[in-house]
């Protein structure tokens, strides 16, 4: 290869790698959101930090998934039954 080859195979790859993460997340999503039972979900961390995620219904427990993460199983899981609703707020 020439000089200019290498860092433009280097750039392709990358961009490629970048796509098919985007394509990933963009799947999990949509199968995630297409399953019955689920909704978008964001999780307020002491501090204030929000974490956007889909909350899915199972049997007896609410399960939460990050909505960046390529990962299958729920980050998080609450007692369906211990679970307490105090209200609604706007989305903004």
């Amino acid at each position: 290869m020439n000089e200019l080859g290498f860092p433009v195979a280097v750039l392709a790859a990358v961009l490629l790698l970048l796509l098919l993460a985007l394509a990933a997340f963009g799947g999990r999503r949509f199968q995630l959101r297409r399953t019955l039972g689920t909704f978008d979900a964001s999780l307020c961390h002491p501090g204030g930090k929000w974490e956007m995620g889909i909350g899915r219904y199972a049997d007896k427990h609410l399960e939460w998934l990050a909505l960046f993460s390529l990962s299958p199983r729920p980050r998080r899981r609450y007692l369906r039954s211990s679970l307490e609703l105090r209200g609604w707020r706007q989305p903004t």
